[in-house]
């Protein structure tokens, strides 16, 4: 919330409704107000105090905009990372004999292609149909 001190002087009474609904915290009423504002700048755009309010408005919303753009994005799955077990190490050996490929076993096992390589290499066997 920007200081009293800092908000700009309104020439209009819908810059003083844009300003009140700020600081209230009625950010649906705001919107509405600046469409309406931005709408007068275009009809009247010679008139300058139209477009000083076009002007001012958007540099005091623009934490109402941020807040919006946090919350449409999409948040990222946490890595949870889990050791092979003796199991899985069978599983992983018996898939190299096989001649499996390497995607077919990423799914199986619900591992990436880069883990199953990297935990094949460690134990020194091949991994995928064309090897």
């Amino acid at each position: 919330m920007l200081p009293l001190h800092t908000l700009p002087v309104p020439a209009k009474s819908s810059e003083t409704i844009a300003i009140l609904l700020l600081i209230l915290g009625h950010t649906e009423h705001l919107w509405i107000q600046i469409k309406i504002v931005f709408v007068k700048a275009r009809m009247s755009s010679k008139k300058s105090s139209d477009r000083i309010v076009a002007k001012q408005i958007p540099y005091a919303t623009t934490p109402f905009q941020n807040q919006e753009q946090k919350l449409a994005k999409k948040s990222k799955k946490k890595i949870v990372r889990r050791e092979y077990s003796k199991a899985d190490v069978r599983e992983l050996r018996a898939h190299s004999k096989a001649r499996t490929p390497v995607d077919k076993i990423a799914k199986l096992t619900k591992r990436t292609v880069g883990a199953l390589r990297q935990k094949a290499l460690k134990l020194g066997i091949g991994l995928g149909h064309q090897r």
